[in-house]
C-alpha cells in the first residue's frame, strides 16, 4: 500500500452536518507519512484496514507541538482530533459562532478563549466541553484489521431503597418517632449534641431496631428498591493485531510501528516552566502522552458499516515477541511473529448524538 493509496482514503473536505449525518472525520487533506504493515496492506480483495492517527499535545492554537521532541514529528498546524471536530465543528476550534464561553472572571474576549471551555452553542458540542489542545501530526500507522473487534456500552444504575429514604413511613412518621424518643433525653445532653444530630441518630437507630425485629418475626420490611440511572461509562477497547513479517523491509516496519506507538503513548518530563512569575525547575511536570484517532477503511473510504471509534487515550501497550509459544527470530534478530495488543479508552461517553453520527 502506497502513501498515494492512503491519501485517497478521504479528502478531508467535510460535509454539512444535520445531526443525523456523520461528520467527515477521515484522513487529513494534507500530505502525510505512513508506517504500513504489511507492505501490500489493502491490496487484497477485501481491502479492509485501519489507520491510527496521532494527536500530540500542542499550544492553545494548535500551531506548535509541545515538548523537546518536535524533530521527531511532522507538524500539521491547525489539524484537530476527532473529538474536537465533533464538539466544535470541522475546525475543531471554539469560535464566536459556535457557542458561548465559560468566562467566570469576566476576562477580555481573547483571554476568555484561553481556558478552551465551551458551554452549549454548537449543535455537535457537548454541553460542557473541554478543548483537548492537541494537534494531529503527519505520521500515521496503517495496519490490517484487529481481531476481535468488540464494542461494549455500559450504563451504570443505582439501587435506591425508598424505605431507607423514609418514603414508606413518611416524613411525619419519622419525625414523630424521633420526637418521642428524644423527649426522654436530658436537656443538657440534647443541647450538647444538637437537635438535628439527635433526630438523625435516633432515626437510624430506630430504623435498624425495627428492621431487626421484623426479621426475627419472619416479616422483614420491604426495602422498596428502585433502579435509577446514574451514568454511562466511556467505552474501552482492546485491539490485537498479529504481525508476521515476510521480509526484512516488513521487519523494519514492524519495529518502527512498535517504537512509534510506545513513543507517543509515553509522557514527557517537562523542562523548566514559568508559572505566575515563578521559575519552576525541570522535572516537576509531565507533558501528557498523545491521543489517538483510529479509523477503519474499506477500499480507501471509511467503512461506515461498522461502529466508529472516537479519539482515545492509550492506557496499555502489550508486545508479545513469542506469540506462538516459541521465541524465534530471523538471522538479523527480528522476531518472526509479534502480537501487538493496545488497550484504549475513549475520551467521552456515547450519547444519542454520537450514535446518529456512527459511533
Amino acid at each position: 500500500m502506497t502513501n498515494d493509496a492512503n491519501r485517497n482514503s478521504y479528502s478531508g473536505q467535510g460535509q454539512k452536518n444535520t445531526g443525523d449525518e456523520p461528520l467527515d472525520l477521515g484522513q487529513s487533506k494534507y500530505d502525510f507519512r505512513s508506517l504500513v504493515f504489511p507492505n501490500d496492506l489493502g491490496m487484497d480483495d477485501n481491502g479492509h484496514y485501519m489507520i491510527i492517527n496521532i494527536n500530540v499535545p500542542s499550544d492553545a492554537k494548535r500551531t506548535e507541538a509541545q515538548g523537546a521532541f518536535r524533530d521527531k514529528i511532522t507538524e500539521l498546524p491547525g489539524e484537530a482530533s476527532k473529538v474536537d471536530r465533533l464538539r466544535f465543528g470541522q475546525s475543531g476550534t471554539i469560535s464566536k459562532n459556535e457557542g458561548s464561553y465559560w468566562n467566570p472572571f469576566n476576562l477580555p474576549e481573547k483571554a476568555a478563549n484561553l481556558p478552551g471551555i465551551q458551554v452549549g452553542g454548537n449543535e455537535n458540542a457537548a454541553y460542557f466541553a473541554l478543548q483537548r489542545k492537541t494537534m494531529r501530526i503527519a505520521e500515521s500507522i496503517a495496519l490490517h484489521m484487529p481481531t476481535p473487534l468488540v464494542y461494549n456500552t455500559h450504563n451504570a444504575y443505582e439501587e435506591i431503597s425508598l424505605t431507607a429514604l423514609g418514603f414508606k413511613l413518611g416524613a411525619a412518621g419519622l419525625t414523630a418517632i424521633a420526637s418521642a424518643v428524644t423527649a426522654g433525653i436530658a436537656g443538657s445532653v440534647a443541647k450538647a449534641i444538637g437537635a438535628g444530630e439527635i433526630v438523625k441518630t435516633v432515626t437510624n437507630a430506630v430504623g435498624k431496631t425495627v428492621s431487626t425485629a421484623s426479621k426475627i418475626m419472619q416479616n422483614p420490611i420491604n426495602p422498596a428498591v428502585e433502579i435509577l440511572f446514574s451514568n454511562t461509562l466511556v467505552r474501552q477497547f482492546t485491539l490485537e493485531v498479529m504481525m508476521a513479517p515476510r521480509n526484512e523491509r516488513e521487519s523494519i516496519s514492524l519495529h518502527n510501528i512498535i517504537k512509534t506507538l510506545r513513543f507517543h503513548a509515553a509522557p514527557e518530563i517537562a523542562g523548566a516552566m514559568n508559572l505566575l512569575g515563578f521559575e519552576l525547575g525541570a522535572g516537576l511536570f509531565w507533558i501528557p502522552p498523545a491521543e489517538f484517532d483510529i479509523t477503519f477503511f474499506n477500499k480507501g473510504v471509511e467503512n461506515m458499516n461498522i461502529l466508529r471509534m472516537n479519539t482515545c487515550v492509550m492506557e496499555r501497550i502489550e508486545v508479545d515477541y513469542s506469540p506462538t509459544g516459541v521465541y524465534s527470530t530471523f538471522r538479523n534478530g527480528h522476531p518472526v511473529a509479534v502480537r501487538l495488543s493496545l488497550g484504549l479508552r475513549e475520551l467521552e461517553p456515547i450519547h444519542k448524538k454520537r450514535i446518529l453520527q456512527g459511533f
